[in-house]
């Protein structure tokens, strides 16, 4: 798990974990911009950003290079827009997605 993060890496500083499955960044202060960034792990499997204040989520466009992506934990955030939903839907191998404690008004 890594804690108080700031995503600042030049993209051949993510590309080293090139074989990187599982990824805890829960109580950081992860942004959009931040998740953006992290389709430059083309392995990655199970993302965990509980607890990160987000707001909004990347658009369908970016959420779609999450190819290999199959677990999602988006709980305890402040997300409000039913849009994000829209936007999961285009991870192509995501099954499992937590949105608990979020701001969301309805779930289609």
């Amino acid at each position: 798990m890594i804690r108080n993060l700031e995503i600042n890496t030049s993209p051949c500083m993510l590309s080293a974990f090139e074989s990187l499955k599982v990824l805890d960044l829960s109580y950081n202060a992860i942004s959009p911009t931040n998740l953006e960034k992290l389709t430059l792990l083309p392995a990655l499997e199970n993302l965990d950003v509980t607890f990160n204040a987000l707001e909004s989520i990347p658009s369908s466009s970016v959420m779609s290079q999450f190819r290999r992506l199959s677990s999602l934990s988006l709980a305890h955030n402040r997300l409000r827009e039913d849009i994000v939903l829209e936007y999961l839907s285009s991870c192509p191998a995501l099954r499992i997605v937590n949105l608990q404690y979020n701001s969301l008004k309805r779930v289609p």
